[in-house]
């Protein structure tokens, strides 16, 4: 082959190895993806999360599994250690939240966070978290947030709290999110998701 030749050929390959690799999607196109996703998530009536939660503060650290069961503005989550420690169960609906142990101690009030920080010691945003679990920000508050090219949340910070989102799965033609780690008022809590099952949407 001559020396043109292998040139010509080196340039053609380097042409087409360019040709190859797409630019990242331009912002805005990131930003419409982003807000249709969220559409198709308020749309949700129903669904149920399954997952194993550690929980790290600078005191103690812990394990627990996590039930997460919401239907219209009513939920449900259920927090239980392991070993057989405890069980926690909140139910809210009408502004209002009900905790329940397993040791029969019943307690309520309207703020979720204080009421889990009373008997755990853990003060966990429970308004929030039913949105950042979704992977999308709560919607009071101003949120920063960083898309990946499919619009899907990569990192949120909101409320004093910063939440990142490692890995997204397919679930009835919706992307939920896999692996999520928060970080706020000194605890970091990382979120295994194991199961989800989404219910009915409106329209």
């Amino acid at each position: 082959m001559s020396l043109r030749n292998a040139f010509v050929l080196l340039t053609s390959l380097l042409l087409a190895s360019c040709a190859a690799v797409q630019p990242p999607a331009p912002e805005p196109l990131r930003q419409a993806r982003f807000e249709s996703r969220e559409t198709q998530l308020r749309a949700l009536q129903s669904w149920r999360l399954y997952a194993r939660a550690a929980i790290n503060t600078p005191r103690d650290s812990g394990t627990v599994s996590m039930f997460w069961r919401q239907s219209g503005k009513e939920y449900t989550l259920t927090l239980r250690a392991a070993l057989g420690v405890g069980t926690i169960k909140l139910h809210g609906a009408d502004g209002m939240v009900r905790l329940r142990t397993s040791d029969g101690r019943r307690d309520s009030a309207r703020d979720a966070a204080a009421l889990v920080e009373r008997h755990t010691g853990y003060r966990l945003p429970v308004p929030h978290l039913r949105h950042w679990v979704l992977g999308m920000p709560a919607p009071d508050g101003a949120p920063e947030m960083e898309l990946n090219e499919q619009g899907e949340l990569i990192r949120l910070a909101q409320a004093g709290w910063v939440i990142r989102y490692d890995d997204y799965r397919e679930i009835g033609g919706v992307s939920m999110p896999g692996t999520i780690r928060a970080e706020g008022q000194g605890i970091e809590l990382k979120l295994a998701v194991q199961q989800w099952d989404i219910g009915h949407r409106e329209g």
